[in-house]
């Protein structure tokens, strides 16, 4: 039993040392809380973000998230809708004290929700890691990238939503990451000049209605949002 412990652990630690000598190389730093550990590279209005995750039992052995961003356009703007900071912190999931939660994640993976993690294995041999960690890297920074780099554009990104919405539920999966996907769309709307951002908000509202009490302190007060909305000047033409 103890030699299973072991080699479980050395596992975990090769997997580990592979994600640092990679991630370290292009310029990434790594926090870790909570027993994960946090990828990132700040870009101009943006954060790449890599999650890894190691279980200590059952069936897996590994997660990994898909590959995530923080558009700082969007997120500055979802700060100001709530009246503190610690409250904004609370509902937007600081896992570390200046990593927001992710606003896009690639949908490559065809993945429904974050929380399931976007790959999810157990190893049994090292040649089963070197090959998982090349082709996981492959995915990061080659097949996720077109992906990303087309959803950090605001107005590709809230076309996709539009179509994500007229899309039978579940054939496609929702690029806006996080419990407050809601409001970003909301602000990535007004930031594009989009004619629907009224019917948006009047949807939100209708949505936010229906919240059971005990959830209501997840959101911020509507009168905050649509004071926010209000003062936000449009950067991109969406009817161009």
């Amino acid at each position: 039993m103890r030699r299973r412990t072991l080699i479980n652990k050395k596992r975990r630690e090769i997997v580990k040392e592979r994600f640092d000598e990679f991630f370290f190389s292009v310029g990434y730093e790594w926090k870790s809380h909570d027993g994960f550990y946090f990828y990132y590279k700040r870009g101009e209005g943006k954060t790449d973000i890599c999650v890894l995750g190691f279980a200590y039992s059952g069936a897996v052995e590994i997660k990994v998230s898909e590959r995530l961003v923080t558009l700082d356009e969007v997120e500055q703007y979802v700060e100001k809708m709530y009246p503190d900071y610690k409250s904004y912190s609370d509902a937007r999931t600081f896992y570390l004290d200046d990593l927001y939660w992710p606003t896009v994640r690639d949908t490559s993976l065809g993945n429904k929700d974050f929380l399931d993690w976007g790959i999810k294995t157990r190893f049994s041999t090292l040649n089963a890691i070197d090959l998982f960690c090349e082709n996981y890297f492959t995915y990061y920074f080659e097949t996720a990238q077109e992906v990303i780099e087309n959803y950090s554009n605001l107005p590709r990104l809230l076309l996709r939503m539009e179509e994500y919405r007229d899309e039978m539920p579940g054939s496609e999966i929702c690029p806006l990451c996080g419990k407050q996907a809601d409001l970003c769309e909301l602000i990535i709307s007004r930031l594009c000049g989009d004619p629907n951002s009224t019917k948006l908000l009047e949807v939100y509202e209708k949505k936010r209605s229906s919240v059971k009490n005990n959830k209501v302190s997840q959101h911020p007060p509507i009168e905050r949002v649509r004071e926010v909305l209000e003062n936000i000047r449009p950067m991109y033409n969406v009817l161009n």
